[in-house]
């Protein structure tokens, strides 16, 4: 029987740290179906059109840490589910919460893949995560519209931010997050509401707003 085409099975939250990183990440299991051994070297035309509507990724370093890192391994040939998440990637960055970090990993199934991503919405995250398989989807089909191209992508971006925002952080928390991330602590938020978690084990803390509620030893 003929597999599928991309379908996402999941996504769950893993809080940090964690295998995939030192912060919480989102984790989406991704099935390439009859894609599972298709890359982007195989599509012709498909890195011309993927740059031409998210520009921003002719930029990504990936793991050969300079600018341009990515658009050589999509020359070479890169698989989709690398792909989707750098495309995940650029459109959060795209819609304002975006993060760089990101990495793709075989799931224990033929042609299934977990790709990890940091996020700072992670309501948002989703949203962007779930739209980059889609948008990589209609990438692969040559006959689709370049111009049908962006005007999906740039939904998907707006549906994002739209998304993100109802999750925002008010101004006074938000400037301590901030100042969280710059000082490398370790920052997660807890549910949808303004209480944050600073650091891991006997150093962390709860703090809703600008208020420190409680220090935990474990």
């Amino acid at each position: 029987m003929r597999r599928p085409d991309m379908k996402v099975c999941g996504i769950r939250t893993v809080g940090g740290p964690n295998v995939f990183h030192y912060e919480p990440v989102l984790v989406m299991t991704l099935d390439l179906g009859v894609h599972a051994e298709t890359h982007s070297a195989l599509l012709p035309g498909f890195t011309e059109r993927l740059v031409t509507v998210l520009p921003g990724l002719a930029a990504h370093t990936c793991a050969r840490g300079y600018e341009g890192g990515f658009f050589e391994r999509l020359l070479e040939g890169t698989y989709l589910g690398h792909i989707t998440e750098h495309v995940a990637i650029e459109l959060a960055s795209r819609a304002g919460f975006g993060e760089n970090f990101g990495k793709t990993v075989d799931a224990g199934a033929p042609g299934v893949y977990e790709i990890a991503v940091r996020y700072e919405s992670e309501q948002g995250m989703r949203r962007a995560l779930l739209g980059a398989v889609e948008l990589v989807t209609y990438l692969m089909d040559p006959m689709h519209p370049c111009a049908a191209l962006l005007d999906q992508a740039r939904l998907h971006v707006e549906e994002a931010r739209r998304v993100a925002a109802q999750e925002a952080l008010g101004p006074s928390t938000r400037a301590l997050v901030d100042a969280a991330r710059r000082r490398d602590l370790p920052v997660r938020r807890v549910g949808t509401g303004s209480l944050i978690q600073l650091g891991w084990g006997a150093r962390l803390r709860w703090l809703q707003a600008s208020v420190v509620l409680s220090l935990i030893h474990i």
